[in-house]
């Protein structure tokens, strides 16, 4: 039993990071994109 609840907690430790770095990548690129537009209009 042991084994399996560790196994169990294990792939839902990877399903959350897994979650959470697709959304931080995400994330990320709005930022990128919004500061290369606020870049293109200063330089504009």
């Amino acid at each position: 039993m042991k084994v399996f609840t560790s196994d169990s907690f294990g792939i839902g430790l990877r399903l959350f990071l897994e979650r959470f770095v697709g959304r931080y990548l995400q994330f990320s690129q709005m930022m990128s994109v919004i500061l290369r537009r606020c870049r293109l209009i200063r330089t504009s």
